[in-house]
């Protein structure tokens, strides 16, 4: 193999691959990033078993061939060169002789016939979006998936997409409380998808989007894997297989109390009521109680016997009667904390049943929380 390109471009490559390296110590070569050149391209790739990333460096190819070399030494390394050309060449005995500037070395690698097999996927039918609209789904979701792995099905997050209303709408839960993002799919949809996609494979994608992938993004699902591709970087994942739990059902579909309250008031008054919950329980106290002209009073109130106790009135719009219900407000600040509107509405139902947060005017986003039982 003999390469070369500039020092930014195969640093920007080695990063987007080198956290999906594997750690597992029975199998060394997790642990490597393979190198291959072809068809006048430099490809990384890296796996754990669970997710593989395959990114692509532009440069010029003499001679083609592949090695795997350890990815936090090539790493470390590369990003202390100098910006200027990076020219690599590997030998007949597995070593790779890097030159830049004044730097002239050599790394031992391990043949690539010992780097795993990455899963070919048909590349047909691919739902098609906008990177920032995902970017904004995913991060508005998955704060809300369970990280237990004893419901395989809440480990991960819903994808639904829907050829007629052409989008997509993306659904985390841990069965406390859920968040349903819905963003416009592009192009062509071919059929409906429900896939469980590992909260894992969704953070490393998020993660890769930093580097600047362009506008559009792609995900092309099978029976058995998923392939999300964005500009030259492919990432392969497993899906899980099971079935998502049919939250639909669990939506009031009408409320007893509708409350409207600016976001920034309402996360400061749960902020404060917060010190004086109960460790474990993170328990506050909303109480509605309407006055006249579509006005009312929301009080937040929190007590902890080796504490103290606080009752926190705010100035609300509502409609419909008194209310009252116990709510983790850990949940509250993770559901307001992922609005970025001026203000907020909250449907409240009853003490038992769910009440749901929206952003106001907002009818992509819904965030749920089941109320504490007393």
């Amino acid at each position: 193999m003999k390469f070369s390109c500039l020092q930014e471009n195969l640093y920007r490559g080695l990063q987007i691959a080198r956290s999906s390296v594997g750690r597992e110590q029975s199998l060394p070569i997790l642990s490597h990033i393979l190198l291959t050149t072809e068809k006048g391209i430099l490809s990384l790739t890296a796996t754990n078993l669970e997710i593989a990333v395959h990114a692509t460096v532009r440069g010029k190819v003499e001679t083609e061939g592949s090695i795997a070399l350890d990815a936090k030494t090539l790493v470390e390394f590369v990003s202390l060169l100098p910006k200027e050309k990076v020219d690599l060449t590997t030998s007949s005995q597995g070593i790779l002789s890097i030159q830049c500037g004044g730097y002239s070395t050599t790394l031992h690698g391990l043949s690539s016939e010992d780097f795993p097999l990455i899963p070919s996927v048909e590349k047909e039918n691919p739902i098609t979006f906008s990177l920032s609209d995902i970017r904004e789904g995913l991060s508005t979701t998955l704060f809300a998936v369970s990280l237990q792995e004893s419901r395989p099905e809440l480990s991960g997050v819903l994808f639904h997409s829907d050829p007629v209303k052409k989008t997509l709408t993306i659904v985390g839960t841990d069965a406390y409380r859920l968040a349903e993002k819905t963003i416009p799919a592009e192009g062509e949809l071919s059929q409906n998808h429900d896939v469980i996609i590992p909260l894992k494979t969704l953070q490393e994608f998020l993660r890769i989007t930093q580097y600047g992938m362009g506008a559009r993004g792609e995900l092309v699902i099978t029976d058995h894997q998923l392939l999300f591709l964005c500009d030259s970087v492919e990432l392969y994942s497993k899906r899980i297989q099971g079935t998502y739990p049919d939250y639909k059902n669990i939506i009031p579909p009408s409320f007893s109390t509708h409350v409207r309250i600016p976001r920034q008031e309402f996360i400061q008054a749960i902020k404060a009521s917060s010190i004086f919950s109960k460790a474990g329980l993170h328990d506050v106290q909303l109480t509605v109680t309407p006055k006249q002209d579509g006005k009312g009073l929301l009080s937040l109130y929190a007590a902890n016997a080796s504490v103290g106790e606080n009752t926190t009135t705010l100035d609300i719009e509502m409609s419909g009667g008194e209310n009252t219900v116990l709510l983790n407000y850990k949940y509250l600040l993770d559901g307001l904390s992922s609005i970025t509107s001026q203000n907020v509405t909250l449907d409240i139902v009853d003490s038992v049943n769910p009440c749901v947060l929206k952003p106001e005017g907002g009818e992509g986003y819904l965030y749920l929380v089941m109320p504490i039982r007393q």
